[in-house]
């Protein structure tokens, strides 16, 4: 399958470096206060001054892979870790918090905490 592309012409962004701007001010060289034209960046929304119009360029043709072909990657689901036991009474501790390096684990029975690192 073939599909044709409209590229992006537009003055490359000086933030983001794309081409996909609108043109709000042509550039006019005959006059001294208006030579250099202004922009907006469809992507981030800056506005911005560029000097000269940038050429532009036919339609892009990009052929696509038949998804449907391709062989599917089955991606393993990440095995839960086990809860640690309590070593007070041996029962089996629950999660009471998460935080960015440890885990607080907290017995139902005797309600002994328990920090683990992550």
């Amino acid at each position: 399958m073939t599909f044709l592309l409209s590229p992006a012409n537009g003055p490359a962004c000086p933030r983001c470096g794309c081409r996909d701007s609108r043109i709000l001010v042509k550039p006019d060289a005959k006059l001294w206060f208006g030579r250099f034209g202004r922009a907006r960046c469809g992507f981030c929304g800056l506005v911005f001054s560029f000097p000269e119009l940038p050429e532009e360029s036919g339609p892009i043709e990009i052929e696509v892979a038949e998804i449907e072909n391709s062989p599917a990657v089955a991606e393993e689901p990440p095995t839960p870790t086990a809860a640690p036991t309590c070593p007070d009474c041996g029962s089996e501790m629950r999660v009471s918090s998460t935080r960015k390096t440890y885990r607080w684990y907290k017995c139902p029975a005797c309600r002994k905490t328990l920090k683990v690192a992550r």
